[in-house]
């Protein structure tokens, strides 16, 4: 019985065998780039932070000497924690700073440090709930994710990162953010059974604490209430009796943040009275541009850069909010619809209690921490409103549109980001700000020249005169 034989198969050339096994690993390698990002980003603003904090008061930190002397001598009372500061009600931020300064024997440049952690815990807040919202595993980011720890931790933000006070000027945003997870978590869990029906009041109740100490650490934390009342109103079903107690907690934290507003005598209330004694239409065409400005600020440069950056993100918002809507996928973003608002109404509040004193004061750094989740969250829409019209088969011209102004969206958030190439510029001036500011203070040329000796008698080691 004779065999035919087969012609042999030409040996497939040597590149294609090695690309098929080097495709698989470089896939998974790939996944993981957005994670390695976010620890780069995070390693370079901790190096920062080390290197050019200092060690001696800043700006506002100066009277709180005053707070230390108390708890030092066991007559810390509660009245002096709710004590308004300007028209901050700083709570929870004097809470850490007493701690902290007896733990530390009030080092200034650790007390800066505490912005470090705080950013890092609304990276993995907003890392693990855009996980929920788009269904990827939280350690495999996709793409678009990238941009986001560069923009929290960018050095445009210097004096938060340096500054001792400022740590706890930002300190309503992990806060805030962990409540709306929170509510956002809460509105995914039905009442099943009684398991269910505890793990929803765990949620919620943890939710109205996180956002009443907000409204307990700056004056923009307040803002946490009507903000997170959009995760529960665009979410479905919508829970009236949550609903009620969520507008009933946030009008007593409100109430108490208006009357300790009102009867302070540290508060100054000629910001507003000055801010609104021009005319109606000039007040609101400065608030306007204030506030455009303030969106911008993550870029950095000039006025005008910043004034064309914000419109640029808030018209991108406004374009993913419509597609959103039209593709019914409201409720699956509205953790970044809260996280934005929250942004939004704090450039508003600040703009009214800013905007007369002119110059740039829209672009100081302190201003930025504030105003990246309103960037993070345009970022995040625009990647939902993709998948959306990916998932629903709409026409490719929406995905397309969606898929631009994503890009477009990373392009700036990198060009915030890459402040970082200019970190040492940036913290070389802070670093001398912070001192120039500490001698001034110090050889008596600053009406803060009465608290430099009480610092002293504290332990803390300040340059002599």
């Amino acid at each position: 019985m004779s065999q035919t034989l087969k012609p042999a198969s030409p040996e497939a050339p040597r590149w294609r065998t090695l690309s098929s096994r080097l495709a698989p690993i470089l896939r998974i390698a790939a996944s993981y780039v957005p994670l390695v990002l976010t620890l780069v980003a995070f390693a370079q603003c901790v190096s920062f932070s080390l290197e050019y904090g200092a060690n001696v008061p800043c700006s506002d930190n100066w009277p709180f000497v005053e707070l230390h002397e108390r708890f030092a001598n066991g007559t810390l009372r509660f009245k002096h924690l709710f004590a308004m500061h300007n028209e901050h009600l700083l709570f929870v931020p004097r809470v850490m700073f007493a701690l902290l300064g007896w733990a530390t024997n009030h080092n200034m440049h650790a007390q800066a440090l505490l912005s470090l952690p705080q950013l890092f815990i609304v990276l993995m807040v907003i890392l693990l709930a855009s996980a929920r919202a788009f269904g990827f595993s939280w350690y495999k980011p996709p793409w678009w994710f990238a941009p986001v720890p560069f923009l929290l931790f960018t050095s445009t933000q210097s004096r938060n990162l340096l500054c001792s006070f400022q740590s706890g000027f930002i300190t309503a945003i992990p806060l805030s953010v962990l409540a709306y997870y929170l509510l956002f978590r809460f509105m995914d869990v039905t009442e099943s059974d009684s398991r269910a029906r505890r793990a929803r009041i765990a949620y919620f109740s943890g939710a109205a604490v996180l956002a009443t100490l907000g409204g307990f650490s700056m004056a923009m934390g307040v803002c946490a209430f009507p903000a997170g009342l959009l995760i529960l109103l665009l979410r479905r079903p919508i829970q009236r009796r949550y609903l009620v107690a969520w507008l009933a907690v946030g009008a007593a934290v409100w109430a108490t943040y208006v009357r300790f507003y009102i009867v302070s005598a540290s508060t100054d209330h000629d910001n507003i009275v000055a801010a609104t004694a021009s005319k109606l239409d000039e007040l609101l065409g400065r608030l306007v541009t204030f506030t455009v400005e303030m969106l911008g600020a993550p870029l950095g440069g000039s006025a005008s850069d910043a004034l064309a950056a914000g419109a640029i993100v808030l018209v991108a918002h406004v374009a993913c909010v419509i597609a959103l809507w039209r593709a019914s996928s409201l409720g699956r973003a509205s953790f970044f619809f809260a996280m934005s608002l929250h942004a939004l109404m704090t450039c508003g509040l600040v703009a009214i209690g800013r905007v007369h004193l002119g110059g740039d004061n829209a672009l100081n750094s302190r201003y930025v921490t504030l105003v990246v989740p309103f960037w993070v969250g345009t970022l995040a829409l625009a990647a939902l409103a993709r998948q959306a019209a990916r998932e629903q088969g709409r026409p490719s011209r929406q995905e397309l549109g969606a898929l631009l102004t994503g890009v477009s969206l990373c392009i700036c958030s990198f060009a915030a980001g890459s402040a970082w190439l200019n970190s040492d510029k940036n913290g070389a001036r802070q670093r001398k700000q912070i001192w120039s500011q500490a001698h001034s203070v110090i050889r008596g040329k600053n009406p803060d020249k009465i608290y430099a000796d009480r610092w002293r008698a504290l332990g803390l080691d300040l340059p002599k005169r």
